[in-house]
């Protein structure tokens, strides 16, 4: 036969919470497109074996107008045939561009 007890254990723990995410690119705050939708990403970069980096590994946060002002000629180039998606990125990069 096997007797068991019920004990409650209560403890208290600490945790970390987002309270603002800025864009690491053009200091934007993105706290409201971080709640309401995907306005913003992460960029991680990691760097090999003999680079002057070596070993070191950076997140950046950047939100979508950073993102396509500063990788969208590097997708355009990689993606040249695909979809429609690609001519949206393209009128959203030229409009970003031409608020120089």
């Amino acid at each position: 036969m096997i007797i068991t007890e019920t004990e409650t254990i209560t403890y208290e723990k600490e945790v970390e919470n987002v309270t603002s995410i800025i864009c690491d690119f053009c200091h934007k705050d993105l706290t409201d497109d971080f709640k309401i939708s995907n306005g913003q990403g992460t960029v991680r970069i990691g760097f090999g074996y003999g680079s002057g980096f070596d070993g070191d590994s950076f997140a950046l946060e950047i939100c979508d107008d950073c993102f396509l002002k500063h990788f969208g000629r590097l997708l355009d180039k990689q993606f040249m045939e695909r979809d429609m998606k690609m001519d949206m990125l393209r009128a959203k990069i030229e409009e970003l561009e031409n608020e120089k």
